[in-house]
């Protein structure tokens, strides 16, 4: 009994997040997507997401990206988002690596988008998609640059352009508050999605004075790491500024055990595993020849189910010695195909089971195949 207390208590305790139903009925916000763990990104930063599934084994995470960026597009049907900020609530939730990664897939769709750095504080989208750092946001806000000057284009997508952070700027907070940021994101959200990389919404206010010129936030927590406490104070932090929340996203959630249900992720039960053989391209099974000592009209006894052995006379089952009414050869059905080998003693035979199952041109050719 002390140790179910002990245990009930401390579940009651843990205020970590532990259900996606958690977010939905004690917050009220939509949570738009169930990111799985991914061992490539388990140490460093890394854009894995090229609108393909990456190959068996790392299928997961592009699925989950290609389900977030569905449920966006349904976010707002009649006045759909076109400036999107990308926060959390505390640093090392991944919110670099989803903003890079969601680009992407929104990119593989043929749809123009820009990401902006706007942690201006700790840049790291140059380097993320392996571009020239050093100029960017700060420089067009001063004045130094135009923005179309300092875009630049990735490799892979060339409809999916980069505005860097720019140069170190004293003062972050007023850069990004001030109205010249504000008109920078409505001209490039003419003809593009635009993803602001911003920060982490409880450290400093960046992150919510960026969300008031945008159409909306997305906010990333990890499962099992990020407590309600810390997404509650976030909320507020962008009710306070009359922010847009578009929804939740989660983060490195298990996708094993029975933390993956509560956490709404099933998606990898669906694939074949990685050892499993492909099938011959044509679909053709190999030709399986019949026994000469089989009879005819059946196929091997190895290849015939248990309900048919079962159901097949005794007679046919156990060998007896032939009668002198059975020495006689009994005629064959003409619905049965037999082949005389010349120069051969034995003969190959085919049931219609067998021919079913072979892959001769000649059976392919009959049935259209």
């Amino acid at each position: 009994m002390v140790g179910l207390v002990y245990a009930f208590a401390r579940y009651k305790m843990d205020r970590r997040i532990k259900s996606v139903e958690e977010i939905r009925d004690g917050f009220g916000v939509a949570v738009l997507g169930t990111i799985p763990q991914d061992d490539r990104l388990a140490d460093h930063r890394e854009i894995i997401e090229t609108g393909f599934s990456g190959g068996r084994g790392h299928h997961e995470f592009s699925e989950a990206l290609r389900e977030l960026r569905t449920n966006l597009s349904f976010v707002s049907v009649d006045n759909p988002p076109r400036m999107i900020v990308v926060t959390s609530s505390l640093p090392g939730e991944g919110k670099s690596s989803i903003t890079a990664n969601l680009a992407v897939a929104i990119a593989s769709t043929g749809r123009n988008v820009v990401v902006v750095d706007g942690d201006l504080r700790r840049p790291v989208i140059t380097d993320l998609f392996g571009l020239v750092a050093g100029v960017g946001v700060t420089d067009v806000l001063t004045g130094q640059v135009q923005v179309d000057e300092v875009l630049q284009t990735y490799d892979k997508f060339p409809n999916l352009q980069v505005l860097g952070a720019g140069r170190t700027a004293p003062n972050p907070t007023e850069l990004l508050s001030s109205k010249a940021m504000h008109t920078m994101l409505e001209t490039l959200a003419e003809d593009a999605l635009v993803l602001v990389d911003a920060p982490p919404l409880l450290p400093v206010t960046d992150a919510a004075l960026l969300t008031a010129s945008a159409d909306g936030a997305l906010i990333v927590a990890t499962a099992q790491k990020t407590t309600t406490d810390e997404l509650s104070k976030s909320l507020e932090n962008l009710h306070q500024v009359h922010g847009n929340v578009l929804g939740v996203v989660l983060n490195r959630v298990p996708t094993t055990g029975a933390d993956a249900g509560y956490y709404g992720y099933y998606g990898k039960s669906y694939y074949a595993s990685s050892d499993e053989k492909a099938a011959p391209a044509t679909g053709a099974q190999p030709v399986v020849a019949a026994p000469a000592s089989q009879p005819w009209g059946t196929a091997p006894q190895a290849e015939r189910s248990d309900a048919q052995q079962s159901a097949a006379p005794l007679a046919q089952r156990e060998p007896t010695a032939p009668s002198a009414e059975d020495a006689a050869p009994a005629p064959k059905p003409a619905a049965q195909l037999q082949t005389d080998v010349p120069g051969s003693a034995e003969q190959e035979t085919f049931g219609l089971e067998a021919w079913g199952r072979s892959g001769s041109s000649t059976g392919s050719t009959a049935t259209g195949h």
